[in-house]
Parts: C-alpha cells; structure tokens; sequence
C-alpha cells in the first residue's frame, strides 16, 4: 500500500524495434490510476505475416523514486469484422489456417516450458500456419510472447469446457453450471484474469468464452462482460446452436466444428446456410488426424498421408466464402504421456509427436 499524500508518478517511453526512442511521456496518476492516450506517427503496424513490435517502457514513481519498472513487446493492429463478415486485420480481410494446440509435455504431463513454447510456435510457421486455438484454456505467457514474436494469430480460451456435455463420472455431479448463480463469479472470474494478463498481446485477435457446452446465463454474462470491458476484439464460443436455438447471441462469430470430410455439412446444418450465415463462421476444431482406427491404419499406413486429402477438400470448398474465416485441425500435438510403466493419454491425434518430430501429416498441412 501506498502511504496518503504520497505522490505517485510515470513515465514512459516507445521504442521501435531498432530499440529508437519514439517518444517519451510523463504521468501523473488520478485515484492511483494512469491514463493517457498518444498518436504513433508513421506507425508500422503488425501482423502473422509481418509481426512489427515496439518496446514499451513504463516506469512508476513514488515521490520522485523509481519503484518498479515494467517492459512489454506490442504490436499495433486493428481487428473488425465487415458487414461481409470477413474478418479484417488492419482493414484486409484474412483467412485463418491453423490448429488446437494442448499445453503437453510426454514428461512433464499437462504443462510446458519456455523451449518447448517457442519450438511450438516455430513448427506452426513451418506448417505455413497461420492460427493457434488455445484448447481449452489460456496458454503460458511464453507462448504468446512467442506468436507476437514470430506471427501467429491466436484464438485465446478460457477455461470453461463440457459443460452439460461429455461428462461421465463424478462430473456429473457439477455439469449444469450454466444457469447456476452460485458459479458466476468462477466464469467471470477466470475470463477476467485471462483478458487482464494478455490483452496487451498483439497475436490474441479473439476471445473465446467456452468450448463445447450448452447455452447459459453464466455464458451470456460472460459475453457481455468482454464486450464492456475489452471490445477491441471478437468473441467465439462453442456450441452457438444451443444459443440460437433459444433466440440468444453470446458471441460474435459462429464457431463450427467438424464439417464433413469435403467440408459440405456441418453440426450446425440450417445456421450455416450453406456458408451464407448471418455471423461470421469459423471451424475452430476440424479435421481430425486419423489415429482411432487402429487396424485400417495397420493395415494401410497410407491413411495417415490420405488424410490430407480431406483438409483440401475443406479448402477448396469454405474458404473461397468470404464469410467463413478459417480453421483449426485437431490436433496440432500427439496427446500421450510417458510414465514409468506404462504409456498414456488420448492418443497420436497431432501431426507433430510428443517429441516435436514432424509426422507425414505435417507435409500435408504445409501444401
């Protein structure tokens, strides 16, 4: 705590990627608060392809002595979606190529590290990708740092998943949470966190307030709470039908997953309209490596290589639609943990293993 009549006091300065100094500002606070609000001349602006960032250097003061210094990265860009409801980054409309992306380590468990982050990011770039959805929950502050650093647009989650949806067990105890006062502050709480750790993140281009679950007051709530206090960007979640279906809107742009292998149906089926939705549409989560059929894959090992032939096909159909945004292959990373007797997890559904070696999957993302 700050003693009354103390005087608190900032500045701040803006530097180019040179490490130039563009401009230097003085604050003061008003209620401990700093406020203040420039025009950058000539301003080189960021995006996946050409990921520009300024340095910016903030130092707070208490009676005159620096106190605490903060330096952050940041990218000037602008996101919009037009009234064709593409998606527009610094005023061009952008296609979204990408994947779902766990935090997964084979040793580690559900976790990552600062190496492993940056590895992840330079894979997606070799892939020729240009998207990552944090599934299904916000990643570390590494590798946001690394998408800003090197180009990578990112679909930020928070960490609401199955709700009233794929629950077995014990979590069938707590699954209808949707309507339930009692865990409002739990939504809010964490998406509040999320948006206040890495709003100043030029990669993070949209907000996602959930991934597979049923329509609810808490999600409405959710929604309204990113439009009144971080706008600057569009909000997904998933699933809208269930939304819709109830006259409700609690997000910005119609998240579709898994369309047909040629990309001509969909689990929304009447809301997509045939890729002429009222919303912008995105497929966050499409595409699924082939890893379940274990014997097919055995018995021909080249339907691992033909799987390519179904993300091309959904290329070929969606994204020439100018409101259809892009996707998400799931997913990016093989998902199995190695314990000491045994080897676990979900299974090889990356086209990049464990261990971060390319798999023939890889190629096909790539063309």
């Amino acid at each position: 705590m700050i003693p009354a009549g103390d005087k608190i006091s900032a500045t701040y300065n803006l530097a180019d990627a040179n490490g130039k100094k563009i401009l230097t500002r003085s604050l003061k606070a008003t209620n401990n608060i700093f406020s203040d609000s420039i025009v950058v001349a000539s301003v080189k602006t960021w995006t996946a392809e050409t990921p520009y960032l300024y340095t910016l250097t903030l130092d707070v003061l208490v009676n005159g002595k620096k106190q605490q210094t903060i330096v952050q990265k940041i990218g000037f860009r602008s996101i919009e979606i037009n009234k064709a409801n593409e998606m527009l980054v610094n005023g061009n409309p952008v296609k979204l190529r990408g994947a779902c992306r766990h935090d997964m380590h084979p040793l580690l468990g559900r976790s990552t590290n600062r190496q492993q982050d940056s590895i992840d990011v330079l894979l997606a770039k070799e892939s020729n990708m240009n998207f990552i959805r944090t599934s299904h929950y916000p990643p570390s502050e590494d590798f946001l740092e690394f998408c800003d650093k090197y180009g990578i647009y990112v679909q930020e989650e928070t960490a609401i998943c199955f709700v009233l949806d794929w629950r077995e067990g014990i979590y069938q105890k707590s699954y209808k949470t949707m309507d339930d006062p009692a865990f409002t502050d739990r939504y809010l709480g964490q998406l509040s966190e999320m948006i206040d750790r890495d709003r100043n993140h030029a990669s993070v281009i949209m907000w996602s307030i959930g991934n597979e679950s049923w329509y609810g007051s808490n999600f409405q709530k959710e929604y309204e709470f990113v439009k009144t206090t971080e706008p600057t960007r569009p909000v997904s979640w998933s699933f809208p039908a269930t939304a819709l279906d109830k006259g409700r809107k609690c997000f910005d742009i119609l998240v579709s997953h898994y369309p047909r292998w040629d990309g001509k149906s969909s689990d929304l089926g009447k809301y997509e309209k045939n890729m002429q939705a009222d919303y912008p549409i995105i497929g966050d989560e499409w595409a699924h490596v082939a890893c379940y059929n274990t014997d097919l894959i055995s018995y021909d090992p080249n339907v691992k290589d033909y799987w390519g032939k179904s993300l091309d096909s959904m290329w070929i159909y969606r994204f020439d639609q100018k409101g259809y945004l892009g996707g998400a292959i799931w997913g990016m990373i093989d998902e199995t943990f190695h314990l000491k007797d045994k080897v676990t997890g979900y299974g090889p559904w990356g086209f990049i293993d464990v261990w971060r070696r390319k798999k023939p999957e890889l190629w096909n993302v790539k063309k």
